[in-house]
């Protein structure tokens, strides 16, 4: 079953929408706190790594981070106060960088990209809602515990990322587009003024 999915999110070159971003603890103590964002995603074609543009900012747009990638290089831009103009700087190959493709490759269900960092298991629960379960592998355990992708027929519905360090990212889908034609300039941090 996990290969007929792979085979048919495989057709889809591109996904962008809106969702919520929450973070807060496995346990759940402590607070929630919730940010809003878009984001468009392109799957790298014949192998090459996947593109993608996420942003995410407070309900009244402070606090602004995008992080972007044109498939070679990946940048992060950040505004905290509106006024004020954003700072970009370039990511080096890295963690966060990694973390972030591996997101963008379970938004894209890119399952082969993802086979070589996790173990796959698609779990149906009682009321018939499907997850796929990745279990990392090797030395990436001391990183991420799992990562869950709830799915809504076989597209993604949430995201929810586990860290080894008791945090939980949860990206809720709002909306989602298929295969919507993209300008490939949002895939790069906009020229300076």
């Amino acid at each position: 079953e996990i290969v007929a999915l792979a085979a048919t999110q495989a057709t889809i070159e591109n996904l962008s929408g809106d969702f919520r971003w929450l973070t807060g603890t496995v346990d759940g103590s402590g607070e929630v706190r919730e940010k809003i964002g878009t984001f468009a995603v392109q799957r790298g074609a014949a192998g090459a790594a996947n593109k993608y543009n996420i942003k995410v900012s407070d309900a009244d747009f402070s606090d602004m981070h995008r992080w972007c990638s044109d498939g070679v290089d990946r940048w992060e831009i950040e505004q905290i106060i509106i006024d004020e103009p954003p700072t970009k700087r370039l990511l080096k190959a890295g963690a966060q960088d990694l973390d972030l493709d591996r997101v963008v490759a379970c938004v894209l269900l890119d399952l082969p990209r993802l086979t070589r960092d996790f173990t796959i298991t698609l779990e149906t629960a009682a009321n018939g809602v499907r997850s796929l379960v990745f279990m990392p592998l090797g030395s990436l355990k001391e990183q991420l515990a799992r990562i869950v992708v709830i799915l809504d027929g076989d597209d993604p519905k949430e995201v929810i990322v586990d860290d080894a360090r008791n945090t939980r990212l949860r990206l809720v889908m709002l909306s989602l587009k298929k295969n919507q034609q993209m300008n490939e300039t949002i895939f790069r941090p906009a020229p300076k003024n």
